[in-house]
């Protein structure tokens, strides 16, 4: 027999009998073990209850297992009768049929339960007990999965592990946002100058720039300040993580006279190899051809003076 795998097994099972005694502290006596499996890795317990423990409940739970570790309570194996055994007050499924003899497993002050499994010679062997999922398996049973020692440190290490990663990208999710704010502030302070140095093409007032590393959802709202005035259309590139975005805007008067802005970001897409969509007033597209970001002003020119013809 491998004994480290049997240590571990010992650490469950005794933790299985700490499990059932803290959920009669916490739930109350109907809480009765249904099953169970003991496994190296891990175990499980089920047992009687109409409702799901809550979070403090559960806490509770793992602090009462918890305290019992830290106790360093001495495990003993006696052998008695089933009589005997009840009269100790030993928790088993009495209902079942037993021998002569039994083996009643004594956590002193603790617990005292019918078992032939194997099991620690005193608590502090368990090292730390952590429960790692609770949930209904039946109606009126449910089930905790929990582990100890080793498994149960390897789980917390990969728990925080996970925490941070959450925490990191949550980070970075909101330096993201603060950074969009400012490129969007940024964008608006443009606005007069771009007016300024609109280009008329044959009657139709023309405004084009690249942003340097903005998203889209940054430049928008200018975009869409400018073309609410008349007689404008509006075409923005910006590259960012090795793709060229495109976003073009149409004022309401063009629309009317055939302008579309999904049309036009459309044959913008096809300049740096992409394809894109949207409303006639508003509509974006973006490609991979970062090489032929130059062309897609070029192109824009050309399509206006075509529909204005």
């Amino acid at each position: 027999v491998n004994k480290e795998i049997r240590d571990m097994i010992a650490a469950h099972h005794t933790s299985t009998h700490l499990l059932h005694a803290a959920l009669h502290k916490v739930v109350g006596e109907s809480a009765v073990q249904r099953g169970s499996f003991v496994g190296s890795d891990k175990f499980r317990m089920d047992f009687t209850s109409a409702e799901a423990l809550k979070d403090e409940d559960l806490k509770k739970v793992e602090d009462i297992v918890n305290d019992a570790v830290s106790s360093k309570i001495n495990v003993k194996t006696i052998i008695t009768t089933p009589e005997e055994a009840r009269q100790m007050g030993a928790m088993a499924l009495f209902g079942e049929k037993y021998g002569d003899k039994v083996r009643m497993v004594v956590i002193e002050g603790i617990s005292k339960e019918l078992c032939g499994g194997t099991h620690v010679n005193n608590t502090a062997e368990i090292g730390l007990f952590k429960i790692i999922k609770e949930g209904a398996i039946a109606q009126g049973t449910r089930r905790i999965e929990a582990v100890s020692g080793r498994p149960a440190e390897e789980f917390l290490k990969q728990k925080e592990l996970e925490d941070e990663k959450i925490k990191l990208a949550q980070e970075q999710k909101e330096q993201e946002k603060q950074l969009e704010k400012s490129h969007e502030k940024e964008a608006l302070s443009m606005k007069e100058p771009l007016l300024a140095g609109a280009v008329d093409v044959k009657g139709v007032s023309f405004i084009s720039h690249e942003f340097k590393a903005f998203k889209t959802t940054a430049i928008k709202r200018l975009l869409e300040e400018l073309v609410a005035k008349n007689n404008f259309v509006v075409v923005f590139t910006s590259v960012f993580e090795d793709k060229v975005s495109v976003i073009c805007g149409v004022s309401a008067d063009l629309i009317k006279k055939g302008f579309h802005a999904g049309n036009i970001v459309k044959e913008l897409a096809a300049v740096v190899g992409g394809r894109g969509g949207g409303r006639d007033n508003c509509a974006e597209a973006g490609g991979k051809e970062v090489a032929s970001k130059d062309k897609i002003f070029e192109k824009a020119l050309e399509l206006i003076s075509l529909r204005s013809s």
